[in-house]
């Protein structure tokens, strides 16, 4: 509050803040109540109003009204709390999922400008990068550069991997996510605010703003033969977060499939007509499941038993 020159509300919000400061314990009954009580404090509501100043969690609105339940000595996590409950990833983290007879490595690595150099290690054959950015970050700045807008470091950053010698023949998928959040700012804020920060944007609604920030991130590929597939989403929205999931696995089984023809092409001339195949699964993702992965899986079995 002191960065941004607002005063509390009233005298009494100061006591309640320097309380809440001295307390140790975790989440007591009089934490609680200090805590709803600064809640209501119009200081504390300018500061969330100014939030894109500063670095506080998009979820603390969430969790203000919350801690009531939250530190009942009954509570249990929901799905809600645990998505917004927001963990930094450092160094790089690696996941083998297995879906639909395949196996599946997720490297998770660290957005931040220290945790770069740590990727390139990670990157050896990778099939496919998923890089999220939250659009909502359009009028804030890194935590480690204050002087840096968040979304344009993003797109420079996804510039700098989509055009790496790393990826020459890996997919690409760019999430965008958080646009409820951005949706809710436009609401509240419409589009001077991205004007303010991004004066080229000329455009007059939210589908202008979505379609603004996409052209950003997909002019920095400097390759015409890279496809980028694009989702839209709101990380807290399982339904939008399946559809990507199913998106990436449609994604990777096309890449692995093309693989094994075109290896077996050059060894065995597989017909014409397989190769047809091939192509009407690649455009048309609805014969997926119903062709192409189980003629893959009893291919990659058959290839298993011979060797």
């Amino acid at each position: 509050m002191v960065k941004l020159g607002i005063p509390y509300g009233s005298p009494e919000g100061l006591k309640q803040a320097k309380l809440l400061v001295d307390v140790t314990e975790g989440l007591t009954s009089k934490a609680v109540e200090l805590v709803q009580a600064l809640w209501t404090d119009a200081g504390i509501k300018q500061c969330l109003a100014r939030s894109n100043e500063y670095h506080l969690e998009d979820s603390a609105r969430y969790f203000f009204e919350n801690v009531a339940r939250i530190s009942s000595s009954t509570y249990i996590p929901t799905d809600q709390d645990i998505l917004l409950c927001r963990v930094m990833t450092t160094g790089v983290r690696e996941v083998v999922l297995e879906e639909d007879n395949m196996l599946i490595k997720v490297v998770d690595v660290g957005g931040q400008r220290s945790e770069r150099r740590k990727w390139l290690p990670s990157f050896e054959d990778a099939t496919a990068v998923i890089f999220m950015a939250a659009v909502s970050e359009y009028d804030q700045c890194l935590e480690e550069a204050e002087s840096q807008n968040r979304l344009l470091e993003a797109i420079t950053l996804f510039g700098q991997i989509v055009n790496s010698r790393w990826f020459l023949a890996s997919h690409f998928i760019l999430i965008l996510n958080k646009v409820d959040l951005l949706a809710a700012k436009y609401q509240e804020r419409g589009d001077e605010s991205v004007r303010k920060y991004w004066p080229e944007y000329q455009g007059a609604s939210y589908q202008d703003v979505l379609n603004f920030f996409q052209a950003k991130f997909l002019e920095v590929n400097q390759s015409e033969q890279k496809t980028i597939y694009t989702h839209f989403t709101s990380a807290v929205d399982r339904s939008s977060v399946s559809l990507v999931i199913d998106s990436v696995k449609i994604n990777l089984m096309n890449k692995m499939f093309v693989n094994i023809v075109t290896e077996e092409m050059l060894l065995d001339a597989i017909p014409a007509s397989l190769l047809c195949v091939v192509v009407v699964g690649v455009l048309y993702t609805v014969l997926m499941h119903a062709v192409i992965v189980p003629f893959a899986t009893a291919y990659l079995d058959k290839i298993a038993k011979e060797d």
